[in-house]
């Protein structure tokens, strides 16, 4: 098969989304497939593709509000007759954005068989659109909420395809009773879990990890203030923050304003194998994101034998199920975040008992059983 990948991010862009496009289009190239990505530029060093794998990058700009994201602008009329010369079998987009809003525009004039994955949460994402973001007064935490519009333009782009992929059950429900026509189905973005080997001993190291993109939609704050009233029971304790974004002057400061400098390690971003060692190392993994479809960095933890604490919003508590896996509470509650953390810190039975069920848990999500299924699903969709 000829398949087009249409992303707003892509490498150099470190996050879910490029992650599983790397993964399954490294993959369908290994299987034979012809594999062209349409993707945003960074810079002039940005990766090449690879055999099988032609990548064509769009100028772009940042916005103010969030400056880890390039947005590009590409010419309509050209990327239709760059698909035409490409003549793919299918086009799949993974983002709702410029890029992927012509990608879902071009397969429709083309007439090719359309696939969108439904990776972000579009009302989460709402917020970098506001005024005040994009100007740059509005530099603190926002919650997240639903709105008619976020869901408008959720059908007006969704109900344009031949299939929806959604990485969680919960989020196939969801986008079903929200209007989304089109079948919904669910595919696993998948881990390759030899990149994340199991611990071996769950001895209490007095570490808490948070990796991932430092947006505010992530909710950081949350994790540093639970981490703030767990310490005052359980000192000698470090929560270690792996990962960079626009949240990341506001949890700085945060961590000033509580004193946390001692205690509090901010790592930025790391190689993939640093960040295995990280989860490895960690007695629990937390999180307070409320916009998780999948959660990759969840299941990273998980794979690793880290049980988590997080969140009950979306697909986090289908990925790590309370009392089995990790724990899960209340959004926003900073209170009963730092009473779960205790309740682990002073359980080894209880960590190592939620580290091997994680483990189990995460072998389901195999990456070459993910994309056997996506192969699967691809040539139905070509084939009918």
């Amino acid at each position: 098969m000829r398949i087009a990948y249409i992303s707003d991010t892509y490498l150099p862009e470190t996050n879910g989304i490029v992650t599983a496009i790397v993964r399954h289009s490294t993959r369908l190239a290994e299987r034979g497939h012809e594999v062209l990505i349409l993707c945003p530029r960074y810079s002039d060093g940005d990766p090449d593709g690879a055999e099988r794998i032609t990548v064509e990058r769009y100028a772009s700009r940042t916005p103010r509000s969030n400056p880890e994201t390039h947005v590009a602008l590409p010419w309509l009329p050209g990327m239709v007759r760059r698909l035409r010369r490409f003549a793919p079998d299918l086009v799949h987009v993974h983002t709702p954005l410029t890029i992927g809003v012509c990608g879902v525009i071009a397969a429709k004039r083309l007439g090719i068989p359309l696939v969108q994955t439904y990776h972000s949460w579009v009302p989460g994402f709402m917020q970098y659109a506001s005024p005040s973001r994009l100007l740059g007064i509005d530099r603190g935490p926002r919650r997240t909420r639903e709105s008619a519009l976020a869901w408008s333009l959720t059908r007006a782009l969704y109900n344009r395809s031949d299939v929806v992929l959604a990485p969680s059950r919960t989020l196939c429900h969801i986008l079903s009773d929200h209007g989304v026509r089109p079948p919904v189905d669910y595919q696993t973005n998948g881990i390759d879990r030899r990149e994340f080997p199991p611990k071996s001993s769950w001895e209490l190291r007095r570490r808490v990890v948070h990796s991932g993109r430092l947006g505010f939609e992530k909710n950081v704050e949350v994790v540093v203030e639970a981490f703030a009233r767990f310490k005052e029971t359980h000192p000698g304790w470090e929560l270690h923050i792996l990962g960079e974004g626009p949240a990341s002057p506001y949890i700085t400061r945060l961590i000033s304003q509580l004193g946390l400098e001692g205690d509090v390690r901010r790592e930025g971003f790391v190689s993939r194998t640093y960040l295995a060692e990280s989860y490895r190392e960690a007695d629990v993994y937390a999180t307070a994101s409320t916009i998780e479809t999948q959660g990759l960095v969840v299941l990273e933890a998980l794979a690793s034998g880290t049980p988590v604490v997080g969140v009950d919003a979306l697909a986090v508590p289908e990925m790590a199920r309370h009392d089995v896996s990790g724990i899960i509470v209340q959004p926003f509650d900073a209170e009963a975040m730092a009473s779960a953390l205790g309740r682990l810190a002073d359980d080894g039975t209880l960590r190592e008992r939620m580290g091997r069920a994680g483990i189990e848990s995460v072998r389901q999500h195999d990456i070459e059983a993910a994309v056997d299924r996506l192969e699967e699903r691809y040539q139905m969709l070509f084939g009918r």
